[in-house]
């Protein structure tokens, strides 16, 4: 899509003052289909040295036409700040109507407020709204925030906006002309051909293609003493987010610009300029806070009692104390969302946030003679993302590395339910940056089987006259399915919970009526549920015909993708397997005339089969499926859709049953 008014954008936003607008080159409603267009999407970062480090001010200008309703809220600012590293300079918005009226806003008119997300911590929002405006206007926006300590933190833009094209994007960092300045463009965490330069004094033009298609034009300048990294691209379609798809942060492509060098009262200071370094510097960053205290050796003390000389068992032991003592509670003010509160405060609170929990299972640990390290890692559902830079603010979650007989094993104490064994899903597969002395090179987390994340329901019934089915249930679960259902069993109601099992055994209707369960370990954990459920309208008739359908009671595996084409990956959460023994107990009087055959599929995602056995007293349906990739890229979307629908059909061919002769 290409519409041509990248001339009007070039006018909108690049002056001091707000500049006319010319409306005869605006879009109009139902042009071409979208909400709303963005005609400019710009930042301008401008690095400068002051006695105490360097500062940055940070310019971000916004420029929209609202075409459609649905498009009215893309107008609105908001931005969550620290005031602990930031602070506001200005912030101003203009709207023009469409008959060229324009609204002028200042600071006075934009709303700054505590932040209300579920961490306590320092952050404040500021926000501003343009209320009820007529379709075509044009609204814009402008604000800009003074940071301190941009050493330590990467400055980045996404390319494009979500469910508007943008015609204009500009991102620029401004710098004194001896700094350096390292520059990579990503799309989900990894790097696009040519979006990275080793020379931190880059100084020319360069392109970041995607096969034909240009991704952004680079163009380094010095002038006037100041280095200039500009990123500009034009004309980028909106993103439409797809079911099943990673979010618009992870496939939107990405601007990273970070300063790796400048001057402190003329002495050269350098920043991390890789991640053994960074390694270096989070070890340095959690120094001292791991110490075991009195109290917390006597603890520990106690805690292994009798338990033996292990480690891997008297790790496991701790970390289930962790896991289950220490309540999730997030205070981070300023530098505490990258420093954990030292262990003792952590363990006299029994509460913390991610790193909290990591520092208080290290400090026990130490105290057992074992050690650990804590371990920066990104949370994802389903497609891991790395670090992308050695820079703090990159990474959303903290875990431990603990240095056990047969290596390095890591745990994530934050998670009420994931085991010793196994990391939860989400951190599965990523790329983790331990904190050491000495600094080392990233390392990925392992991932799990589909074998290890395993679901086995066994379902018993006896039909009534009125075609009801009742009788037993039998669940069993390993891996990270063991994890969600022992997060169910924490989280609901006995009534919730009976209710959640009906989908925990797929059921497309019916209710459990009482359940019970226990954990087990064989060699792993497992967790086992048993009960009671009816099922109505098991069976359909037709005449004196009874019809069963597997697909009538019981959900198939698999996701039901559109045949639309897709632009978008499929992300699974994880690699899994699950297995059904379903069996009815046949009535008295009636035969099974007709089973269907059996089924066996084969495909590079996985595998299902599903078996019929019958004898006069009952029918059994046996199905085994199994999931084995966590993506599938959209060109592929297809060829997955094919067997999840082979899957579906398998479930829905029906079972006959018909008065014996007998009878």
């Amino acid at each position: 899509m290409r519409h041509g008014w990248a001339c009007l954008v070039v006018v909108v936003g690049c002056a001091s003052a707000w500049p006319p607008l010319d409306r005869s080159k605006l879009p109009r409603r139902g042009t071409d289909g979208p909400t709303a267009i963005v005609l400019d999407d710009s930042t301008v970062v401008r690095l400068f040295e002051t006695s105490h480090g360097p500062i940055a001010d940070r310019t971000m200008r916004f420029g929209v036409v609202v075409l459609e309703d649905a498009g009215r809220g893309r107008g609105d600012f908001s931005r969550t700040y620290d005031p602990e590293f930031e602070t506001i300079v200005s912030a101003r918005a203009r709207v023009t109507l469409p008959d060229g009226t324009e609204e002028l806003f200042g600071r006075e008119k934009f709303e700054d407020e505590l932040s209300a997300s579920g961490v306590y911590s320092s952050n404040r929002v500021l926000t501003w709204s343009h209320g009820a405006i007529p379709l075509g206007s044009i609204v814009e926006w402008e604000a800009t925030f003074r940071e301190s300590r941009p050493e330590l933190f990467a400055f980045s833009a996404s390319i494009g906006n979500v469910d508007a094209p943008t015609m204009l994007g500009r991102f620029e960092v401004i710098a004194p002309e001896s700094w350096e300045l390292a520059h990579l463009v990503t799309r989900a965490g990894k790097p696009i051909s040519g979006g990275s330069d080793s020379d931190r004094k880059f100084v020319g033009e360069s392109e970041v293609r995607e096969g034909d298609q240009r991704v952004v034009k680079i163009t380094g300048r010095v002038e006037g003493g100041l280095r200039h990294l500009l990123f500009e691209s034009f004309d980028v379609d909106a993103f439409h987010g797809e079911p099943e798809a990673p979010p618009a942060t992870d496939v939107l492509p990405r601007v990273w610009v970070r300063l790796t060098r400048y001057e402190l009262d003329g002495q050269v200071q350098q920043t991390s300029r890789g991640f053994v370094e960074f390694s270096k510097a989070l070890h340095q960053l959690h120094e001292g806070t791991a110490e075991p205290s009195a109290r917390v050796r006597a603890e520990v003390a106690r805690i292994l009692e009798g338990v033996g000389s292990d480690p891997v068992t008297r790790s496991r032991k701790l970390f289930e104390w962790v896991q289950r003592e220490v309540r999730y509670v997030a205070i981070e003010v300023g530098m505490g969302g990258w420093r954990p509160h030292s262990a003792e405060e952590t363990f006299a609170s029994r509460a913390g946030d991610c790193k909290d929990k990591a520092t208080l299972l290290r400090s026990m640990l130490r105290a057992a003679g074992v050690d650990s390290h804590p371990a920066s890692i990104n949370l994802h559902g389903g497609l891991p993302r790395p670090h992308v830079v050695p820079n703090l603010g990159t990474a959303n979650h903290m875990i431990l590395a603990i240095d056990l007989p047969k290596g390095l094993h890591l745990v994530d104490p934050t998670s009420r339910t994931a085991s010793f064994e196994e990391l939860p899903a989400e951190d599965q597969g990523a790329e983790v940056v331990l904190a050491t002395k000495e600094g080392v090179e990233p390392i990925v987390s392992p991932e799990s089987s589909a074998d290890a994340n395993s679901k086995h329901v066994e379902i018993r019934l006896e039909l009534s006259d009125q075609d009801e089915g009742a009788g037993q249930f039998r669940l069993v679960t390993s891996g990270q399915f063991a994890s969600d259902l022992a997060g169910d069993l924490l989280a609901e109601s006995e009534a919730k919970q009976r209710e959640r099992a009906k989908g925990w055994l797929w059921l497309s209707r019916g209710n459990v009526a009482a359940t019970l369960h226990r954990e087990v370990m064989d060699p792993r954990r497992k967790i086992e549920m048993e009960g009671r459920l009816t099922i109505p309208r098991v069976v359909g008739r037709s005449g004196s015909t009874l019809v069963f359908r597997l697909s009538d009671v019981i959900a198939p595996p698999g996701l039901r993708l559109s045949a639309k084409p897709r632009t978008q990956p499929i992300v699974f959460q994880n690699r899994v397997s699950r297995s059904l023994d379903f069996r009815i107990r046949i009535p008295t009087g009636l035969a099974v005339t007709q089973v269907p055959d059996a089924v066996a599929l084969r495909s590079e995602f996985g595998t299902f089969e599903i078996s019929w056995t019958v004898d006069a007293k009952e029918l059994a349906a046996q199905t085994t499926y199994r999931l084995d990739v966590r993506y599938v890229d959209a060109a592929r979307s297809d060829e997955l859709r094919a067997f999840f629908e082979s899957i579906r059909l398998a479930y829905s061919r029906g079972v006959l049953f018909k008065p014996s002769k007998e009878s």
